[in-house]
């Protein structure tokens, strides 16, 4: 009851049988229109607030949107690792379903555990109490196999009395007979560093994406893809310099923030309600930095350097006599708790060479 009460704002408890009934029916009407109140809805009081998962949940909203105005929208999402980006994904499926049972949605990632755990998670939402509420028209098939011909599996399950589906695959497997006239879902396309750091891989999941994924589209199809950035020409990276690129809806979330955001300040944790900034300052004190950039920072760079490679420098212990000298100042200083180190570097310049000492 209080749960509902704070849900819908409400300024005290329903108090009577009438009025609760008068509340569930509002909070289950909301719900079925706005994602973020289906999230609180579903997920109860186990579910963590914080102004990150709200924002997540407009922009899901907002992609939604785009969609139902037959514009086939692709949304790219860049989070850092642990930070809920999988359940929100599987949340957004079951609410889509609910709202677009006539379609037939896909959802891919790195792993088919993955994937049967996203079919598992979203069947687990659709078979409770609230989500018949909400979506009464929607359900899964009664027995494991079929109900009246309908399928039901760990891989892929069809809807009673609807023509819509959901499927889930792997990223470089098979798509082919598959059609997505609804939403395509990727989540995670490749598994770690060491995948990700091989050319052969990136191409491989490359090729997938545009000669198989990306054919199963209808005409208003939309997808999200959400992944933590793991190289500079990563499948997100590649989208972006393509020409789908200047359509897509890109959005990354550094967990440390950089600069001043609206609902926080540089410095700040992106979601101090489940992962502190002293949790994440740790994590980056057992990384290196191109790590710490690109798992954490959505912000992906080669190990040793994007422009100054270490394999670049020389040594000597007899500099010349230099043209003239300088000095750079990178001022860390600010007034907060932690800071970065304030970097100042002496330059000499002889002869087109630049020298630090």
């Amino acid at each position: 009851m209080a749960l509902i009460t704070e849900l819908l704002g409400l300024k005290r408890d329903p108090e009577t049988e009438q009025e609760m009934s008068v509340a569930y029916k509002y909070l289950v009407e909301k719900s079925r229109e706005d994602f973020a109140l289906f999230r609180r809805a579903i997920n109860g009081s186990a579910f963590v607030t914080g102004w990150f998962p709200t924002e997540l949940a407009k922009e899901f909203q907002n992609f939604y949107h785009q969609y139902k105005r037959g514009e086939a929208p692709t949304m790219m999402i860049s989070t850092p690792p642990q930070h809920g980006k999988s359940v929100i994904v599987i949340d957004f499926i079951a609410w889509i379903i609910g709202k677009e049972p006539e379609k037939a949605h896909i959802f891919s990632s790195f792993s088919d555990t993955l994937g049967v755990r996203a079919n598992k998670g979203v069947k687990r939402i659709m078979s409770s109490k609230i989500y018949s509420d909400i979506f009464p028209e929607v359900h899964l098939s009664s027995r494991r196999g079929n109900e009246r011909g309908y399928a039901n599996n760990d891989n892929f399950f069809e809807l009673p009395n609807h023509n819509g589906s959901f499927k889930n695959v792997t990223c470089g497997g098979a798509v082919t007979g598959q059609s997505i006239t609804g939403l395509g879902f990727i989540d995670d396309p490749i598994k770690g560093r060491s995948e990700s750091n091989s050319e052969t891989k990136r191409q491989r999941i490359s090729d997938w994406y545009s000669d198989d994924w990306g054919t199963r589209f209808a005409e208003s199809a939309g997808q999200i893809i959400i992944m933590t950035r793991w190289h500079v020409m990563d499948l997100m990276a590649t989208i972006l310099k393509s020409p789908e690129g200047k359509t897509a809806t890109y959005i990354e979330y550094p967990a440390i923030a950089t600069k001043d955001e609206e609902f926080r300040k540089e410095g700040e944790a992106l979601f101090p309600e489940f992962k502190s900034l002293a949790f994440l300052n740790r994590q980056k004190s057992k990384m290196i930095e191109s790590s710490w950039s690109s798992l954490y920072q959505c912000n992906p760079t080669i190990a040793g350097g994007n422009l100054f490679k270490y394999d670049w420098m020389r040594f000597t212990d007899h500099p010349p006599r230099f043209d003239y000298t300088f000095i750079t100042v990178d001022s860390a200083q600010k007034d907060k708790e932690q800071n970065d180190y304030t970097v100042f570097q002496a330059w000499g310049y002889h002869d087109s060479k630049i020298y630090l000492y």
